[in-house]
């Protein structure tokens, strides 16, 4: 939480509300060490979504950011211009997930994960699981050649 912060203070993070500018605290006592925060106005405002955004995920080597939404879309930012240059559509739910990995967007909605080639911008993969079996997809993550998603019966799959 410092680190993120620390990057708010510093003016290196992109935000779509207000942000948090923070100073270490007076006090040496380290149980009363907290940072304090003062709110300022974002440098940046992002629009395009209709409704809650939810996950961002950030893709370093092009500059661009990726955004989901309840309104069940995915939107695609380039971070050097500050503008929207794309919008993956799809999902049937909010989206709740994204995840970078290899040069490829992973998105979640309901039971269902969908992989998106980032060149063309289109699906090339959708795995659905049984809703009934294990719910929602509520938190995802790759590693190697693996998708893990922890889902709402309990259970990473």
């Amino acid at each position: 939480i410092s680190r993120c912060l620390e990057n708010l203070a510093s003016g290196r993070c992109l935000h779509s509300g207000s942000a948090l500018e923070c100073s270490a605290a007076a006090s040496q006592d380290p149980v009363d060490s907290d940072q304090v925060c003062i709110e300022r106005k974002p440098r940046h405002t992002l629009t395009g979504h209709t409704k809650a955004v939810i996950a961002l995920v950030t893709d370093d080597a092009s500059g661009r950011l990726f955004t989901s939404s309840v309104d069940h879309s995915i939107q695609v930012w380039d971070l050097s211009a500050f503008r929207n240059i794309h919008t993956l559509i799809g999902h049937q739910r909010s989206v709740l997930n994204l995840v970078m990995h290899n040069g490829k967007l992973y998105s979640s909605a309901g039971s269902t994960i969908k992989v998106w080639d980032l060149v063309e911008y289109r699906c090339v993969t959708t795995v659905h699981w049984s809703a009934a079996r294990c719910g929602e997809v509520l938190s995802m993550v790759c590693m190697g050649e693996w998708i893990f998603c922890g889902c709402q019966d309990g259970l990473v799959r």
